[in-house]
């Protein structure tokens, strides 16, 4: 009935789903002190928020949010910029940053802030993460001890991995191979230790819930990383892990004055899931430990292959 369905509105946690897609349905919040506003096209309401989403939004710190695919991750995203600016807009030296892979989602993110706030300011940025690093590159100083410039035609993806360097008769997928590679020998924290990555010895010796590889699996993975290193050294090629294991280098050599013009005062980052460890010490190192806001999906793997989840 009618009545059910104003009750079931008035709900505090209650979320309406689009009957069409089962999803979250956008609901935006007017008080009446801004009925008017709807009249002009460059002003959006912000969106409404149930009290278990506001006490996201409003919790101090780093926050880590997870739920599933069409749960409103995003739009709480969206309401936490929007929060943090009223709060701490008046101080001209708060910036925000939002990242994400995909332009899509980037674009999504920054209509709905900037609706919220009203206007386009140089102290909120959106950016896709490649952007980033992009950006970033451009600001630090050269590492003078590495002798790869990241070309794009230098640039070692899955599809040349597996058709120029990965055993056919190799017992373990090339998927699997590759994903090991990058988020465990050369995209786990633990990896900066050393410059070609994790030792023989301490990838062996990862506990079974972060990587579900036997040891004998996990062995034979290692023997393709060793020729997936000599290959990548002979044709002078780079990985996602390379550039960014030259960034991360460069911030901790880089002067006082430089990382604070880089620093940022709130970085957001969507579909965390789809960053490794290394990439995420990243932006803890652009904004320090009690300025992140993540959003991801518990169920998906960092990775497809990898069975890296959160937990660990």
């Amino acid at each position: 009935s009618y009545e059910d369905g104003v009750d079931n509105f008035n709900s505090v946690n209650h979320i309406i789903l689009d009957p069409q897609s089962s999803t979250p349905m956008k609901v935006y919040e007017v008080t009446y002190e801004n009925i008017e506003r709807l009249n002009d096209r460059q002003w959006f309401p912000p969106l409404y928020l149930t009290d278990e989403e506001r006490d996201i939004v409003e919790t101090n710190g780093t926050v880590l949010v997870l739920g599933r695919s069409g749960t409103g991750k995003t739009v709480v995203i969206c309401n936490r910029m929007d929060y943090d600016w009223r709060s701490f807009g008046c101080d001209p030296t708060f910036s925000q940053l939002f990242v994400s892979r995909s332009h899509r989602l980037r674009n999504f993110v920054r209509d709905n802030v900037e609706g919220f706030i009203g206007n386009q300011m140089e102290a909120r940025r959106f950016m896709t993460f490649n952007n980033l690093l992009r950006d970033l590159e451009s600001k630090l100083p050269t590492d003078t001890g590495s002798s790869v410039s990241f070309l794009p035609s230098q640039h070692m993806t899955f599809l040349r991995f597996k058709n120029d360097i990965y055993s056919y008769d190799c017992s373990v997928s090339a998927l699997i191979v590759w994903r090991n590679i990058h988020v465990f020998i050369k995209g786990s924290v633990e990896s900066l230790r050393n410059q070609e990555g994790l030792l023989v010895s301490e990838y062996i010796k990862l506990g079974a819930k972060a990587c579900a590889l036997s040891p004998d699996q996990r062995k034979i993975v290692y023997k393709e990383y060793i020729k997936y290193l000599k290959y990548m050294s002979h044709k002078k090629l780079w990985d996602a892990c390379d550039r960014v294991r030259s960034i991360v280098k460069r911030l901790k050599t880089t002067s006082s004055d430089l990382m604070t013009s880089i620093r940022e005062s709130k970085i957001y980052v969507d579909e965390i899931q789809d960053y490794t460890q290394l990439e995420l010490l990243l932006f803890f190192m652009l904004s320090g430990p009690d300025a992140l806001f993540l959003a991801g999906d518990p169920a998906q793997s960092v990775v497809d292959g990898a069975d890296f989840q959160f937990k660990d």
